[in-house]
């Protein structure tokens, strides 16, 4: 029996809660925005 053991990294990120928020964010505020819905907040981060 031969057996190939041989590791190759690759970049692949796991979905965190987080960023998983944050797409949702995105997609829902565009679609918003694209029917013209008012939002209460931008729920856009804000910096230091």
């Amino acid at each position: 029996m031969n057996v190939d053991t041989t590791v190759q990294e690759k970049a692949i990120t796991f979905p965190t809660d987080a960023k998983l928020y944050h797409k949702m964010r995105q997609v829902l505020v565009k679609e918003a925005s694209k029917e013209n819905i008012q939002l209460r907040q931008s729920y856009k981060r804000k910096g230091n």
